[in-house]
């Protein structure tokens, strides 16, 4: 049986070197130690992945021959009020 995990990092910033060493090991490492407190360590197997939005063209450092990442660049477009009124109306009623 196996487990598939999805780690959702949602205003993801590892623009610092550390951080960027720390989420390398996360994604390539086969299995991880988890630590609870008063417990022995216990060595899990790695199953899971990471999906990362940002704001920021400097979200996470990378090099240019890293195969780690895969960066999808876009750009924002503002939508008009009508094409969210239709939504807002079915939030904002209280009959639903």
């Amino acid at each position: 049986m196996f487990t598939i995990l999805l780690i959702a990092l949602m205003q993801m910033f590892v623009g610092k070197k550390h951080e960027a060493e720390l989420m390398k090991t996360l994604i390539t490492e086969p299995s991880y130690r988890s630590e609870k407190k008063f417990c022995e360590p216990l060595c899990i197997k790695s199953y899971h992945n990471f999906v990362g939005a940002s704001n920021s063209h400097k979200a996470v450092a990378i090099t240019s021959d890293d195969r780690r990442y895969w960066i999808k660049n876009t750009t924002a477009m503002r939508y008009l009020d009508e094409h969210w009124g239709h939504l807002w109306g079915l939030v904002n009623n209280p009959c639903i």
